[in-house]
């Protein structure tokens, strides 16, 4: 590992120096500094240059109102200084090869009748342009769009991850916090803006763009200023769970404060500090057997107190007009009674949950001449969670009823630290935007963990559980219990080590080039590497290539119309997660036995009896030809102006997912030798030696959407963004962590994968009423998400309980089950067809959320503050209140989640639980929140 970091630093280095040798004079800069009238500076000030040779661009003033352009072209440039609350300054340049050109800005205050220029973002959408990083498909929340998503942390992530649309793959969409990975959401008060599917085709990017959010947080400002949050929800105001006969009650609020200002003539400062108390209940739908053996359903909210603490200070500081410097630091502590209650888990399966985070970040930027750029990061992570369970019993699971008694998670600990070093070098040469870097993470995980110390009996249907209880109580033997139809079909336990480790190290190199070839054409191209440990893949590179068209643009000012597409392969890595499952359950420092058809419920017989029964010793351990998975993307798009404030695009994409992440049992028995009547049966191809699970690389996955998004404001009181999508996926793996159904045949659980979600739509906006009252709605909707159909029964003896039904030829045999989605066999007979994967279709979605706010102005007026993000609520007015309320889910609609798939269970087909976030809560089919806020 030595060896890549030393590398890695090297590259580094050589990057950094390298823009003095590559730095070229066949263009100019323009640099200056932005101030009012008083002479203080203006940040956040948006300043603009076009000529009539090239597309306009923009930059926006640092925290000490400075900005800068770098590679322009020769020749007579417009410049416009655009700041809210400031008349629109405009001054006339000429640039020269080789030039660096200074001029600065004198705004005056706007006076009534004076139009006031807004940054752009979701309140001004930006005009399509040919620039890669102004893909009209992206969205760019900020300012009062982002009001309308949620103040809660885990609701706002739940929202935009949403909102980034139908992300490519099985992976969903990925958050990068100030260009991080793998970083907590920050408090909403700390954002700045947020930006999804940017420039997706982009070299400089690890993972799609499709379904990539990038949040920047706020940095200070040049007065002080800051904000008092408090928001509270009450049971009352709430709409009941539907699986519920009576409503609990429960309490829940989040207070938050926020201070910005200057700390220096260089140096400026933003602090929040966020504290919840979240008092919701876990609800349990499951059906399990009374005192008397007879079915029972269970509809139960447990307690399930929660609370957060976030503290989130950052500095930006000016080491000098050219290098700017910020650094951040997130603490986060997380506590949570009686969680992992689910669904079918009972709420004896109860855990307590503690965690906390300590992050710091650092980034700084670096003009180091007039063409050249360089940008450093460091982030540091350590993390520590720990679990309890409140109950040592084994754990009962039956198949699409209930899993009770204890929780097979067991108890842990564990603790990691995440490094992460990146450098991008930006070099302008002419027409060509060149650009190096890389990034390198490295992962250091510890845990220690007693999953399945305590066992696990499985039951294939409740019908076989009771049958079993009741011959216990007559003094049956097992051989008896078996013979009427009971008896567990599957007991697991493990012993040995509960501490491991493991060391996870990656590293990614590219070097891009973004090529004006004319003023309506444009050309990204480049080339990604990447590497890590671990496993036996060490050499992926991935071409990309993107392209934009302006038809026509170029002679008559800005385009109306471009035409996009682009090609790329992207890479996903072996987690940390899995490492560890291989370390720890090898055989040595862990063992894992399995027993089919066990004849000793309920007790457990010690480890030394269990070696001498019929056991099947399970190993788990990474494939000798595990390679890393790629996506192969096409896009193809076009993006419309509309008018000044209005575009529209719609982009085509074909995926194909190679070398995707699954699990087989490489040593099942082979087709046709095993018989489920006589768990010794079958043949091995390695012997009798047990199951080997091993992580490997055979799946693959086919993917085509038409995306279309939406971004327009009509007029200074109504906006309105958000994206259509029409999909269709089919994948032979649901993740890595899914075993097939035939072992030797991937190909065979080829259908709908589990992202094939037919039809998606959102919408967000604000609208401004009368009397200054605003709205901010939310729209999400989906259709059914698929799931599997199963007989509940392991019939090819791999040990893993997820073996399909055929489609019913003769509807006699009792084997037969008659559902809505069709007449299947649970015991296929040789000749018949086994149904597709994933067949089932659950209900569709829907929720409207609400918030509804006033801003009362209270003081004397003021020149407003401006910063790298404004605080919502914000006006020209010395202090404010805002009173807002707040619906999640407004119409009551009923979302469900999973469905139950399992054949042998009395819920099949139907669900157990709400959705969650961002269509309800938990607890709750419909939240009301209120809060006020008051801001100086």
């Amino acid at each position: 590992m030595k060896v890549h970091i030393y590398s890695m630093l090297r590259f580094f280095v050589v990057m950094t120096f390298a823009g003095h040798l590559l730095a070229q004079n066949s263009t100019g800069n323009l640099r200056g500094q932005v101030s009012d009238p008083s002479g203080a500076v203006v940040p956040g000030a948006v300043v603009s240059a076009s000529s009539p040779s090239s597309q306009p661009s923009s930059v926006q003033t640092d925290s000490v109102g400075n900005y800068v352009f770098t590679g322009l072209a020769p020749g007579d440039y417009t410049i416009s200084v655009n700041a809210k609350g400031f008349a629109v300054s405009t001054a006339k340049v000429r640039v020269s090869a080789g030039q660096d050109l200074h001029s600065n800005f004198a705004l005056k205050i706007a006076t009534k009748h004076e139009q006031v220029v807004v940054e752009e973002g979701a309140d001004r959408p930006s005009p399509v342009d040919t620039n890669a990083e102004k893909n009209a498909s992206a969205l760019v929340i900020a300012g009062k769009a982002l009001d309308a998503l949620s103040d809660d942390p885990d609701q706002l992530e739940a929202e935009i991850l949403a909102m980034s649309g139908p992300a490519v793959g099985p992976n969903g969409g990925r958050l990068y916090i100030d260009g991080f990975t793998g970083a907590r959401l920050p408090p909403k008060a700390s954002i700045r803006e947020i930006r999804i599917n940017q420039n997706p085709f982009a070299p400089d990017k690890d993972k799609l763009g499709y379904g990539r959010v990038e949040v920047t947080s706020k940095g200070g400002t040049s007065q002080y200023h800051g904000q008092v949050r408090f928001a509270a929800n009450d049971s009352i105001f709430n709409s009941m769970n539907p699986f519920l006969t009576s409503a609990p009650s429960y309490q829940s609020n989040m207070s938050s404060v926020s201070v910005s200002g200057p700390a220096g003539k260089k140096m400026s400062f933003f602090v929040s500090t966020e504290r919840r108390n979240i008092n919701e209940n876990s609800v349990v739908g499951a059906l399990t057997l009374d005192s008397n053996l007879n079915p029972l359903s269970v509809n139960q909210a447990v307690p399930n107190p929660k609370t957060l603490t976030i503290i989130n200070p950052r500095v930006d500081y000016q080491i000098s007009s050219s290098n700017n410097l910020t650094a951040r630091y997130q603490f986060s502590s997380t506590s949570e009674e009686n969680g992992g209650i689910a669904e079918l888990d009972l709420a004896s399966e109860a855990m307590n949950l503690h965690s906390t985070i300590h992050e710091f970040l650092v980034t700084d930027a670096h003009v180091f001449s007039a063409s050249t750029e360089d940008e450093n990061g460091f982030d540091f992570k350590r993390m520590s969670s720990s679990q309890t369970v409140l109950s040592f019993a084994p754990e009962i699971q039956v198949q699409g009823s209930f899993n009770g008694g204890g929780n097979a998670a067991g108890n842990s600990l564990s603790t990691a630290n995440y490094y992460e070093i990146f450098n991008n070098l930006s070099i302008s040469h002419g027409t060509h935007g060149l650009k190096f870097g890389g990034r390198v993470r490295i992962a250091q995980n510890s845990s220690f963990s007693t999953e399945n110390f305590d066992g696990v009996f499985a039951f294939d249907s409740l019908k076989a559980l009771q049958i079993t209880e009741r011959g216990l109580q007559q003094g049956l033997t097992p051989t008896q219990i078996r013979e009427a139809g009971g008896g567990a079909s599957q007991f697991l336990i493990s012993d040995g080590n509960p501490l491991i480790s493991s060391n996870l190290f990656d590293l990614g190199v590219y070097a891009q080039d973004d090529w004006r070839i004319r003023s309506n054409v444009n050309i990204l191209y480049g080339l990604r590497f990447e590497t890590q440990n671990a496993i036996h893949d060490h050499a992926d590179f991935a071409p990309r290539l993107g392209f934009a068209w302006a038809p026509g643009g170029g002679k008559q000012g800005s385009p109306k119309t471009v035409i996009r597409g682009g090609f790329g392969l992207f890479y996903d890595r072996f987690t940390p997660t899995f490492v560890l499952t291989a370390n720890r359950l090898n055989g040595i420092t862990q063992r894992e036995f399995v027993v089919n058809q066990p004849d000793f419920y309920p007790n457990i017989p010690p480890s030394s009896v269990l070696e001498n029964l019929q056991t099947l010793p399970t190993i788990y351990r990474i494939g000798a030809q595990l390679t890393s998975p790629y996506t192969i993307q096409t896009g193809i798009g076009v993006e419309q102006q509309l008018w000044k404030n209005g575009t529209v695009s719609v982009v085509y994409l074909n995926s194909r997912g190679i070398h995707q992440f699954l699990s087989r049992n490489v040593n099942a028995p082979l087709p046709g030798t095993y018989n489920p009547d006589d768990p010794s049966s079958g043949v091995r191809p390695l012997g009798d030696i047990g199951n080997i699970f091993e992580f490997r690389s055979d799946g693959f996955f086919k993917q085509n959407q038409l995306i279309a998004n939406y971004n327009l404001r009509f007029g200074p009181k109504l906006t309105l963004f958000g994206y259509y999508t029409l999909g269709y996926a089919n994948s032979t793996t649901a993740g890595t962590l899914n075993f097939p159904s035939n072992q030797y045949d991937v190909k065979a659980d080829y259908g709908r994968a589990v992202f094939d979600i037919r039809h998606r739509f959102s919408m967000g906006g604000s609208l401004l009423l009368p009397y200054a009252v605003r709205l901010s709605p939310f729209i999400l909707a989906t259709s059914g998400h698929p799931f599997n159909i199963t007989t509940g029964e392991d019939l090819n003896g791999d040990s893993i309980f997820n073996d399909r039904p055929a489609f019913a030829t003769d509807l006699s045999r009792p084997s037969v089950v008659f559902t809505r989605f069709g007449a299947f066999d649970t015991n296929p007979m040789p000749g018949q067809t086994i149904i597709p994967a994933r067949l089932g279709e659950g209900t569709p979605y829907f929720t409207l959320n609400m918030r509804v706010s006033k801003v009362f102005a209270l003081g004397a007026r003021r020149r407003p503050a401006r910063s790298s993000g404004e605080a919502s609520g914000n006006n020209s007015e010395r202090y404010s209140l805002t009173l807002a309320a707040a619906a999640r889910n407004l119409l009551n609609n009923v979302n469900f989640t999973h469905f139950v798939g399992q054949l042998t269970s009395p819920l099949f087909g139907q669900p157990t639980a709400l959705a969650g976030q961002p269509f309800s809560s938990p607890g709750s089919n419909r939240q009301i929140t209120v809060m006020a806020q008051f801001a100086f």
